[in-house]
């Protein structure tokens, strides 16, 4: 049973003696872990599935497919405090990065409500957009670590050192003419980003959007 005195754990009573492992997921030991995670605490607190009102079953079912996906293969790290899970990443690596000539900028098309009739999810036709045809911004990259979810605690933030190479603006999604994302996002984002990190100098830099 897990030490109930870890759940209690917070920033503000952090100490030098907290020992915080990180841990390389595997699917046997931490798919209900992760799943109770992210059903619980992402989704609540996610600002874009918050506007675009995504149902709970929406969610779930997408955060099964990146779970049971990720943790196959010792990619994935999961970020702990004594037993309390305090943050994951979930990626895997893509080996066959898709070339294209052709801008997915040029081509977006704003009215996806045939996509969202055939694919049943807001979430997922707004990330497949984004994400579509990917190969464009970095021509010359064959092998990618693809970040499916960077999640941590709601009371612990973050830095990253991302380069943004293509931008949509929320309003830019639309169903039978009426906007995917209803309200504003907690946090005051306005774009969905499509961004990629150089993690070897002697990589070219991703193309910047135009």
């Amino acid at each position: 049973m897990a030490d109930q005195s870890s759940n209690n754990i917070s920033p503000t009573n952090l100490s030098e003696n907290d020992d915080i492992k990180l841990i390389i997921g595997e699917k046997e030991k931490h798919f209900d872990i992760m799943y109770e995670i992210l059903t619980k605490k992402h989704f609540p607190n996610d600002p874009m599935t918050k506007s675009i009102g995504a149902t709970s079953n929406e969610a779930s079912n997408l955060y099964h497919e990146i779970i049971d996906r990720d943790l196959e293969i010792p990619y994935s790290v999961l970020a702990f405090i004594n037993d309390k899970c305090i943050g994951c990443c979930l990626n895997y690596i893509i080996t066959n990065v898709q070339k294209t000539e052709e801008n997915p900028i040029s081509t977006f098309n704003n009215e996806f409500a045939q996509d969202i009739h055939t694919k049943g999810s807001k979430i997922k036709v707004v990330f497949d957009e984004i994400e579509r045809d990917y190969g464009f911004f970095i021509p010359e990259c064959n092998e990618l670590l693809k970040i499916d979810i960077l999640f941590v605690d709601p009371e612990y933030k973050g830095l990253n050192g991302f380069r943004c190479v293509r931008e949509i603006h929320f309003n830019s999604f639309l169903d039978c003419g009426q906007r995917i994302f209803r309200r504003r996002l907690a946090d005051e984002s306005e774009t969905i980003n499509l961004m990629f990190l150089k993690i070897n100098e002697s990589m070219p830099d991703p193309k910047m959007q135009s």
